[in-house]
């Protein structure tokens, strides 16, 4: 049998820390601070920034505040006076405090400069000037307020404001991220987006995209802004009639997606070849992109990915289906109870259908019986779900998951400006998916020896 070697190239063993550090600096400086209004926790937090620098510094060049005296022969003369040796000591420590404070007050916190910061700096007038020379419609458009949404590991979000024909209007510009966790752009999801949009599905509606840089710093796509909120799909939420609504649309939605041939959809998505091919393509993407980054070895991942490729499930009576690759609440824009739009197209594939169900469920499960859920998925068109598959794309996601926040290691490692969310992905969501990819191993091993032993005698 073939097996995978392991890596012998020499790979950091932790994270950058005072790098971290700095990236939480810079959050509450720049973001957090400012917005504060209310004095006392402003004061707080100018405090915590504080004491983020100075142990940033400490970090870099440690000062011993309290270590032991230097051995001083004479502290205080016959006259009263200090001795030269002691009062050259006290000159020491003066300039060793004075160099770290100048060091600290001058941490340049990994911040871009001028020119960087312009390049990126959307303004109502820099996109307004851009649509007057690059229209996408015969009526005018006026922008007057561009506010970022949160969120987003490889793309950023922006919600503009303003007139279109002489009425209100809202937009949504999405931005590719110069080093995000996930390697599609702006460009692939405003393709699927557009296909789908033809075929008249529930996505935002596509209005222009760019691929040039040079205009907003990276590529960017534009879509028509809908009414609608997501529902949140958070472990242990409390059921609501927004939840239940949202579970059931997204059961319809599934369906309908499920149901289009992507080839007459005109919707490539890679190479053209079985289920099976397009679900071990998609493997060794994320594999390799894992692989080629800077981060700590990781058996567990190493694991997961050699049990992923010899346990695809037989897909030879099946074709491939677009997956949406992230269908959860948080992706179903709900208004009135009916959906809206889904949105966050980046980890579209062709693949099994079976992924999108099984990624869901953990959440639907929650506010809707299962059946419930199959049996409105069926009636928009989805095909049969083979619930055997569900231990392989539940292991599937979370190896994503955990590849993704595993890359934001080498992010914040080496990116020339490491984002907040990146820290995030590198210390916590990389925690969390490799311990859930874990425990899913092991809970396979385990049922896989149980039945080869049912009576545990071995």
């Amino acid at each position: 049998m073939k097996s995978d070697s392991v890596d012998k190239a020499p790979r950091p063993t932790r994270i950058d820390l005072p790098r971290l550090l700095t990236i939480v600096a810079r959050e509450l400086e720049d973001e957090i601070v400012p917005a504060l209004s209310n004095d006392r926790v402003r004061t707080s937090a100018q405090m915590l920034s504080g004491l983020l620098r100075y142990a940033i510094a400490d970090l870099g060049d440690p000062v011993g505040d309290e270590g032991p005296l230097p051995a001083l022969d004479i502290v205080v003369g016959p006259d009263g006076s200090l001795s030269p040796r002691l009062l050259e000591a006290v000159r020491e420590e003066l300039d060793a405090m004075t160099r770290r404070s100048a060091a600290e007050t001058a941490l340049p916190l990994l911040r871009r400069d001028d020119a960087a910061r312009e390049a990126l700096t959307l303004t109502p007038a820099s996109v307004e000037a851009y649509l007057r020379h690059h229209p996408f419609s015969e009526h005018p458009i006026a922008i007057e307020n561009i506010e970022q949404l949160f969120g987003g590991f490889s793309k950023e979000t922006f919600l503009l404001s303003g007139k279109w024909a002489d009425q209100p209007a809202k937009f949504i510009l999405r931005r590719d991220k110069k080093d995000g966790a996930v390697e599609t752009s702006v460009v692939d999801e405003f393709n699927v987006v557009s296909r789908l949009h033809a075929l008249g599905m529930a996505v935002p509606p596509p209005l222009l995209v760019e691929r040039d840089p040079t205009h907003f710093g990276q590529p960017v796509a534009l879509t028509g802004w809908l009414p609608g909120k997501t529902a949140s799909n958070t472990q242990g939420m409390v059921m609501t009639g927004e939840h239940v609504a949202g579970a059931r649309e997204l059961a319809a939605f599934l369906g309908q997606l499920h149901a289009v041939d992507p080839r007459e959809a005109g919707l490539d998505l890679g190479a053209q070849g079985s289920a099976r091919d397009h679900i071990m393509a998609d493997i060794e993407r994320s594999e390799q992109s894992w692989r080629q980054r800077s981060h700590p070895a990781s058996p567990i991942l190493l694991a997961a990915y050699a049990w992923l490729k010899a346990n695809i499930p037989d897909l030879s009576a099946f074709s491939a289906r677009i997956v949406h690759g992230d269908a959860g609440l948080h992706n179903i824009m709900i208004h009135d109870g009916r959906i809206s739009a889904m949105v966050d197209w980046e980890l579209t594939h062709l693949g099994d259908p079976a992924e999108d169900l099984a990624y869901c469920r953990t959440w639907v499960d929650q506010v809707l019986p299962w059946d419930q859920f199959l049996a409105i998925y069926y009636q928009h068109g989805g095909p049969e779900y083979q619930p055997d598959r569900e231990g392989f794309y539940g292991v599937l996601a979370d190896v994503r998951i955990a590849a993704f926040s595993a890359n934001c290691v080498d992010i914040i490692n080496h990116d020339e400006h490491p984002e907040l969310a990146w820290a995030v992905g590198g210390t916590q969501y990389r925690r969390v998916f490799k311990t859930l990819v874990a425990n899913r191993l092991l809970g396979l091993h385990d049922h896989a020896a149980k039945l080869a032993d049912p009576q545990g005698i071995a």
